[in-house]
């Protein structure tokens, strides 16, 4: 019995040694045939392979350049590969999958066959009945190249491309709890697959030393894949949704647990029953949101906007709600027990007897809250109590200001000021960025997007450009958005908001030397030259008289309490568009720049496509978004 088991085993025809070490078998057709099968076979694999690397590369980009948030938003479509109809981008995580395996398959199963037909070619032209007949060419598989790089870049497409892709694609789909362990799977399978391929067709004369580390390999990854369901939950990548606008959107009962939407745009978004456990909402705009029976316990929503949400049954347990707004919040059987609602208001947030006030008292520093009068009798606290607390806010952001001053980030530790304290309890390194000062009492380095110094950094200063300085950080600061001001236009006696004109709007006359359309000489293009260029409008436009021109109101701007703010150059705008997106709140209408065209030009720029076009009229009414150096 064992040794009829040991003689299966060892012979190469029958199973399962010829399984993965197949012999060799006979193939009697005519030369001709061979060679014209095997340059057909071989014509049909390049095309084949050049389809699976266009579906590739574009399920790579796809999956690439796509945000997280096109894993959850219902509106969001891509276009499918090959067939070209729009779907959900989550049906694209299935369907580019799903057509990358079928390309595969079918260019294994013509290149099983091409390598017989290589097989038999050989024997042909080895046989001493040929000699003196021409030989029969191989025809490599791509590029029509024998050396050593093309038969590299074929192997790699052939074995190890599509597992590649099929990663990148798991990693993004990992961000769904569902998805996680159907991704894994499918990558997994088809990896052991083409791995299993690999061993099977290595060349006899390497069969060993290059095989043996691919056995290897193959068994780690069969072991791994029946150890994942354990620890599946851990390879969760928590959503990145910074900054996005999801208004209305529709996130029903989705898990969001570790999601990262701080400053994202959530207003009247459907977030009932979600779960949003240890999320980051910072500074999220949650106005009218629905958070019916939401699990946060654990999340930060500092400086969040609850303005009108709907919070019944909500948990925070031990959330952060640091200076969070919740006024005309509904709050019935709101959990907070444990959360963090320090200086946070609850003004006008509920009447009384539609909301248990005790239950604010299970949470921290809840006498460090703002309050109603009604919560403030219910709760025994003294009427004066908000001005009180306006008065102790006052007196804190009056020290940090102080210590910002002295450059001294350890007296700022010593004073031990209850606002930042919590900022150093959560990362020490959000605490220096915070103050705009490091260890050693400098400015930090910052990169595009973050907030500072009153607004958002929009450029960062390189060699060559004006204001560069080696071994030092500048650059430019955009505010966090448009001017808006409420007016009445003088010259057309019409209300305005978010529109202003360059000049003034009035007629050239007799007398008049302020009229709208003259030259005003040497404004400038060049990034650095928005100020001198504001100052140069404003020397001809005083703001005294004419306050509700552009570079009027960009330089009445006060964002963080600076004074510096100036109306953008030509270039300096365009660096605003290009990091639009890192910036945010901008429109895709027209923005003015400082720069002028001609008497009766300026420039301005499209944000919808950032068209840099300079016949505007002075006197037409355009955006504005005031800008600084650093």
């Amino acid at each position: 019995m064992l040794k009829k088991l040991r003689t299966r085993i060892t012979d190469r025809n029958l199973w399962p040694r010829n399984w993965w070490y197949p012999g060799p078998k006979k193939d009697n057709r005519h030369a001709d045939v061979v060679k014209l099968l095997h340059e057909s076979h071989s014509k049909a694999i390049n095309k084949t392979m050049l389809s699976l690397l266009g579906v590739g590369l574009y399920s790579l980009l796809a999956v690439v350049g796509s945000p997280d948030k096109s894993l959850i938003a219902t509106n969001s479509s891509i276009q499918t590969p090959l067939v070209g109809t729009s779907i959900s981008f989550q049906g694209f995580l299935i369907v580019s999958p799903f057509l990358l395996v079928i390309l595969t398959v079918y260019l294994h199963i013509l290149y099983g066959k091409w390598l017989r037909l290589e097989k038999r070619r050989e024997d042909l032209n080895n046989q001493p009945a040929n000699a003196g007949e021409p030989t029969i060419e191989s025809v490599p598989t791509i590029f029509s190249y024998s050396d050593r790089l093309p038969r590299f870049v074929t192997t790699f497409i052939f074995y190890w491309f599509v597992p590649l892709i099929l990663c990148v694609m798991a990693s993004k789909a990992f961000a769904l709890k569902e998805l996680i362990r159907p991704m894994f799977y499918v990558a997994s399978v088809v990896t052991l697959a083409l791995l299993f391929l690999r061993i099977n067709r290595c060349p006899e004369r390497k069969r060993f030393w290059r095989n043996a580390p691919r056995w290897i390999l193959l068994a780690l990854l069969v072991v791994f894949m029946g150890y994942f369901p354990s620890v599946s939950d851990s390879f969760r990548r928590p959503l990145n949704l910074q900054r996005e606008d999801l208004h209305e959107a529709w996130l029903q009962g989705l898990d969001l647990t570790g999601a990262d939407m701080s400053n994202a745009n959530l207003k009247g978004a459907n977030l009932s029953g979600a779960i949003l456990q240890k999320a980051h909402l910072d500074e999220a705009n949650l106005l009218d949101a629905d958070l019916r029976t939401a699990k946060l316990q654990g999340a930060s929503l500092d400086k969040a906007n609850l303005q009108r949400a709907k919070l019944t049954f909500a948990d925070f347990e031990e959330a952060d709600l640091t200076l969070a707004t919740f006024a005309g919040s509904t709050l019935q059987k709101t959990n907070f027990q444990s959360g963090d609602i320090r200086y946070a208001n609850f003004k006008d947030s509920v009447k009384v007897g539609e909301f248990d006030p005790h239950r604010l008292k299970y949470a921290k520093n809840w006498e460090q809250a703002f309050y109603s009068s009604g919560l403030l009798a219910a709760l025994n606290l003294p009427k004066n109590h908000n001005d009180a607390l306006n008065k102790d806010t006052d007196k804190t952001y009056a020290e940090v200001e102080h210590y910002q001053q002295e450059n001294s980030f350890q007296n700022l530790l010593k004073a031990g000021y209850r606002v930042v304290e919590h900022h150093v309890k959560k990362s020490f390194q959000m605490v220096k960025r915070w103050l705009n000062i490091d260890d050693k009492g400098k400015v930090p380095v910052v990169d595009v997007g973050d907030e500072y110094g009153g607004g958002i950094v929009a450029y960062i200063y390189q060699p060559g450009d004006v204001g560069y300085v080696e071994n030092e950080q500048h650059g430019l600061i955009a505010a966090k958005s448009d001017i808006r001001i409420n007016y009445t236009d003088a010259w057309s006696d019409g209300a305005q908001k978010d529109s202003f004109r360059w000049s003034t709007g009035e007629m050239e006359k007799e007398g008049n030397a302020d009229y709208a359309w003259q030259e005003l000489l040497n404004t400038s293009t060049r990034l650095g030259e928005g100020k001198a260029n504001t100052d140069k409008i404003l020397e001809k436009y005083p703001a005294e008289k004419y306050p509700y021109t552009a570079a009027a109101v960009a330089r009445a701007y006060r964002g963080g309490g600076f004074e510096d703010w100036f109306l953008p150059s030509k270039s300096e705008l365009n660096k605003l568009y290009h990091a639009k997106s890192a910036v945010g709140g901008f429109s895709d209408g027209y923005y003015w720049s400082s720069t002028e065209s001609d008497a009766n030009d300026a420039w301005y720029q499209v944000f919808d496509h950032g068209f840099q076009v300079n016949n505007a009229s002075k006197d037409y009414g355009l955006c504005v978004r005031s800008v600084r150096a650093f």
